[in-house]
């Protein structure tokens, strides 16, 4: 199955670290979470371990820049209707998890 759009669902550290992964290999996220300050602090997060990369040389200036680029932040349920694949990545809490999916 080919899929290009993804979301992670939960800006934690699992799924922050799901959503590096996705778009450092060349998919576009849509990282959701239902508190906007996790979800700023989650896109933060990711912007500085790619940075972090790109300083020691792991990672090129371009490369850092592009996968930024394929990182989208999704504030509401909504914006996550066109993707091709979710993940679920939100703290073990059976009640969340029964209310994600």
């Amino acid at each position: 199955m080919d899929f290009a759009r993804t979301a992670v669902i939960g800006a934690g550290t699992m799924g922050c670290g799901i959503a590096q992964v996705l778009i450092t290999s060349g998919l576009e996220v849509a990282l959701y979470d239902a508190d906007p300050t996790a979800l700023q602090r989650g896109v933060a997060r990711i912007a500085q371990r790619l940075r972090r990369q790109q300083e020691k040389g792991e990672l090129s200036a371009t490369a850092c820049a592009q996968a930024l680029q394929r990182l989208r932040p999704a504030g509401a349920w909504a914006e996550l209707r066109a993707v091709d694949l979710a993940i679920e990545a939100v703290p073990e809490k059976m009640a969340l998890k029964r209310e994600v999916f």
